[in-house]
């Protein structure tokens, strides 16, 4: 079920929500790393009998590595982020941290995560290293692999993995 999801802004496609459902209901723990309005959320949490952990800065201005504001309407984002998942969060389904991997406060064990935060290197990396510090057996994947807005994703990956699953621009792995 990805209707609610088509329903907000992002950048997903229909087959890719449509994958992120089905890892969704195998999954009864998942960490979003990245979550913008919520479209790969809402698509993860309408499918999953488990729960969502949303990370996010949701920031406001940000520079990236060239100077320039790459980000600047966090607080809106982040709001329309908690109404877009509103009855998730009322009821305990999703749980949002609004911070980045290095200062997240819950203890779990993720059966799935899913990375689409901040594609630089650096923080992609940081990123990628926590998942596989988390997850003993389940799916790592991530969104933007061969999106050359974005050539870092591809790197760090394809150094991380000898092979990947693909659906569109998101790739995946199984532990």
């Amino acid at each position: 079920m990805i209707e609610n999801a088509l329903e907000i802004k992002g950048y997903m496609s229909v087959a890719e929500l449509q994958w992120l459902a089905e890892r969704a209901a195998e999954s009864k723990v998942i960490v979003e790393i990245g979550s913008y309005y919520g479209r790969s959320a809402r698509a993860l949490a309408d499918n999953t009998r488990g729960k969502v952990y949303c990370i996010d800065p949701w920031p406001g201005p940000v520079l990236n590595e060239y100077g320039n504001i790459a980000i600047s309407s966090g607080n809106f984002v982040f709001e329309q982020f908690k109404k877009n998942l509103g009855d998730h969060i009322q009821t305990g389904k999703v749980i949002f941290h609004r911070g980045t991997v290095e200062d997240f406060p819950f203890e779990i064990e993720p059966d799935f995560v899913f990375i689409d935060g901040n594609h630089l290197e650096k923080p992609f990396r940081t990123d990628l290293e926590f998942a596989n510090k988390l997850v003993k057996k389940g799916v790592i994947s991530g969104h933007d692999y061969e999106n050359t807005d974005w050539p870092a994703v591809k790197k760090v990956v394809d150094e991380t993995y000898p092979e990947i699953e693909r659906k569109e621009f998101i790739w995946s792995v199984r532990l």
